[in-house]
């Protein structure tokens, strides 16, 4: 298991509390933790999981963690907060839970072997949704029907 991110959240006393728990319970060999990673670090964890699990506390609109892991291929297990659901196809790039039980049974559903089909999945979900020019097409399209 390897863990990255940064070691703070926005100041939170309460998240660097459990990121030093996170940090003890790290042995270095089977849970490695890596803290804040480089561009090319962060890519070379995300092509080699199996999945990559995203259990964000946080209600943000988009993560961007899930599109990166998708577009290498890499199936996501995220939590139903925000717009996290939305940036996975559900049973086909990944899985979205609404507690940490489904997070770890959606984990422990698929075998490594079943994890393969999904893995090309991604990336055709990442290149014909997330690219640049499909997002600008959709804001355009979505501004043009408004009546501002």
């Amino acid at each position: 298991l390897d863990i990255a991110g940064t070691d703070t959240h926005f100041g939170n006393p309460e998240t660097n509390l459990y990121v030093q728990k996170i940090k003890k319970a790290c042995d270095g060999e089977v849970i490695r933790y890596h803290g804040n990673v480089s561009h090319e670090k962060k890519i070379e964890l995300l092509a080699n999981a199996m999945p990559t699990i995203i259990s964000s506390v946080f209600s943000e609109p988009l993560n961007l963690v899930s599109c990166e892991s998708q577009a290498t291929g890499t199936p996501v297990i995220t939590s139903a907060m925000g717009g996290l659901p939305e940036t996975l196809r559900e049973g086909k790039t990944g899985r979205s839970c609404q507690t940490p039980g489904e997070m770890r049974n959606a984990l422990l559903d698929l075998e490594e072997g079943q994890w393969k089909p999904l893995r090309s999945a991604c990336r055709e979900w990442i290149e014909s949704y997330w690219t640049v020019e499909k997002m600008v097409d959709r804001y355009e399209a979505l501004l043009k029907s408004e009546p501002w």
